[in-house]
């Protein structure tokens, strides 16, 4: 018996792979972070106020920025991978214009749909439209496109300290400030206190941190393993979706 073909065997390939990246990705923050690599610092300033903070003693890994580009790829091929197998059922055997359409504006997103789509079924086009992949609309996709758009140099350096959350088991503060963990890239430090001269602090802390894309890419909402986890939830739904179209207007048994 001849093995019945599935046409969107490739594009779930594709999607399988990205979560794969991202799986280790998260793996390998989990085990940088579990060896706790920073240690506490003062810094003092020309003005004499001391900022307090966790300095951290070994640089982020390039290999995290490299899986998590790779499952954005993966990630983007997916969605190109499954318009193209839409275009072939739908009798376009080499199909030039089956772009899954992103875009800055509802403006860019139409744009790209009238002009990139026209290999596509017309049932399947407005599928894909319906996504509403702009800034405005389907964040996780739309971050998909500025990430794979942005510069691949500066693309290897975002992934850094996003944020955190400090847990003040013992501490007294007197004559300064107290505030929520912020990055400092120049000093490869996680900053939390600034003392005015004459302040106090003493305190035990406990820390945790995430791992996020740097604001150049104008991708903000919390962990890039999150982020990503999101896309590819939002991919695997458009894969999901198209192939269902596929088989309701006959194109696919």
């Amino acid at each position: 018996m001849t093995k019945r073909v599935d046409p969107f065997e490739s594009p779930k390939r594709r999607l399988a792979r990205a979560k794969q990246h991202i799986c280790r990705f998260e793996k390998r923050i989990q085990t940088f972070i579990k060896k706790k690599p920073y240690d506490r610092t003062e810094d003092t300033q020309a003005d004499g106020t001391t900022i307090h903070a966790l300095k951290f003693t070994r640089d982020f890994p390039d290999s995290w920025t490299d899986a998590a580009v790779e499952s954005l790829e993966a990630l983007r091929s997916a969605l190109d991978q499954t318009g193209y197998a839409a275009a072939v059922l739908g009798g376009t055997p080499e199909p030039k214009n089956a772009y899954f359409p992103m875009g800055d504006t509802i403006a860019d997103l139409d744009s790209v749909t009238g002009g990139r789509c026209k290999d596509l079924p017309a049932e399947v086009r407005t599928l894909f439209r319906g996504f509403d992949a702009h800034e405005g609309g389907n964040y996780a996709l739309w971050a998909l496109n500025k990430l794979c758009n942005a510069n691949k140099h500066r693309l290897l350096i975002p992934v850094g300290v996003g944020g955190g959350e400090m847990t003040m088991n013992r501490g007294i503060i007197s004559g300064g400030d107290l505030y929520a963990p912020r990055w400092n890239g120049a000093k490869n430090q996680l900053e939390f206190a600034t003392i005015r001269p004459g302040g106090n602090l003493k305190y035990d802390a406990k820390i945790t941190f995430h791992i996020a894309f740097d604001e150049f890419n104008k991708v903000k909402g919390g962990p890039a393993v999150g982020i990503l986890n999101t896309i590819a939830d939002e991919v695997q739904r458009v894969l999901l979706a198209t192939k269902a179209e596929c088989q309701r207007i006959g194109l696919l048994k």
